[in-house]
């Protein structure tokens, strides 16, 4: 046999080999996707809930950081007769 004719044989017969296997995989993929399904669900679920309190974490630090603190006072007496003027 020429080897340039055993070798397309050869790479046709793996072809199909490859092709074959892979269509097999997908078909047993699909029995096996709906606990995957579910576990993804919860777990996008749990992936949520931690995002959305991870926010609120972030909401009141930042308020708690920047919260401006005046500490403005009357002199005395004279302030609060001029405030009434």
């Amino acid at each position: 046999m020429n080897s340039k004719l055993g070798t397309t044989i050869s790479t046709l017969l793996m072809l199909a080999g490859i092709t074959l296997w892979s269509v097999s995989v997908m078909a047993a993929d699909d029995v096996t996707s709906l606990p995957a399904a579910t576990s993804q669900n919860e777990t996008r679920a749990v992936a949520e809930n931690a995002n959305r309190a991870a926010a609120n974490d972030a909401a009141l630090r930042i308020r708690a950081v920047t919260r401006l603190d005046l500490d403005i006072e009357l002199v005395g007496r004279t302030s609060v007769r001029i405030a009434g003027n």
